[in-house]
């Protein structure tokens, strides 16, 4: 059994991220894309590589840079996904602040036949 076949996949809190590797190594040109689990506990990048390169049957060289690849574009979603947090906390913020300003105001609608008599009887 394979280290993917021995968790459950796609719990509520995955977050899957994109990865697209496209390096040139030497005469080689390695294409390949595919879903990263962030929040992955068990199964590191270093792993993930060394098993790609030995199923492609390339040069243990190339793990370095697939590696760093990988990294760079985790970092940048990462990155992205706190930018975007930062955010959803600012305008939350701002909306909890803006409704804590407004004046709070009830309005009584009378019909004509429930208004009182002013007229002197």
């Amino acid at each position: 059994m394979s280290v993917l076949g021995k968790r459950k996949y796609f719990d509520n809190d995955d977050i899957l991220i994109p990865i697209q590797i496209d390096l040139s190594i030497g005469a080689h040109r390695i294409l390949d894309s595919f879903l990263w689990n962030l929040k992955e506990p068990e199964f590191t990048i270093g792993k993930f590589v060394e098993g790609f390169i030995n199923d492609m049957k390339y040069p243990k060289e190339f793990k370095g840079p697939i590696v760093d690849n990988i990294n760079k574009q985790i970092i940048e979603y990462q990155t992205l996904l706190n930018k975007m947090e930062d955010q959803n906390n600012y305008d939350v913020h701002n909306r909890n602040r803006n409704n804590n300003n407004k004046k709070r105001t009830n309005t009584i609608v009378v019909k004509d036949d429930e208004k009182p008599d002013t007229e002197d009887e």
